[in-house]
């Protein structure tokens, strides 16, 4: 192989590497991806509806997941009241957890986690204990572990 040929293979397997590099491709069945950082423990906060919401984290799930709503429901009157989930696994970074409450409604919180801070949306719909419809849809959400 000639000087030139030789210099010029490892020109380019360099701009090769370079190139997979900034394309976030790495050799050996390894994974460049952007990794999430997650501080287990009990997070609680507050709802765009000034209500709280509560849950547990750990590295990999979301558990007891607690929060209260309000809707102006189909009787016309507004009303309030607390929701108790389950678990959820967590995905990179994200999570959704939801149910069928014991009245027949529907509910789910999704959100997302990043360091000691949450976020996220919650809904409700369907029956409920006050014995009407209601629905709390598009709710925002946001929540801090404790002690940060």
């Amino acid at each position: 192989m000639s000087r030139y040929s030789a210099l010029r293979r490892r020109t380019t397997i360099a701009l090769t590497a370079t190139i997979l590099a900034a394309a976030g491709v790495t050799g050996c069945g390894g994974s460049s991806g952007s990794t999430t950082s997650i501080t287990p423990g009990s997070y609680s906060g507050s709802t765009s509806q000034g209500l709280p919401i509560t849950f547990t984290v750990t590295s990999t799930s979301v558990q007891s997941v607690a929060f209260a709503w309000t809707a102006k429901c189909a009787d016309g009157h507004t009303h309030t009241n607390e929701i108790q989930l389950g678990n959820g696994t967590i995905h990179a970074g994200t999570f959704s957890v939801g149910g069928t409450l014991d009245t027949g409604a529907l509910a789910q919180v999704q959100g997302t986690i990043q360091g000691g801070t949450a976020s996220g949306q919650l809904s409700r719909s369907g029956p409920s204990a006050f014995g009407t419809n209601c629905v709390a849809a598009g709710v925002k959400w946001q929540a801090r572990v404790a002690g940060s």
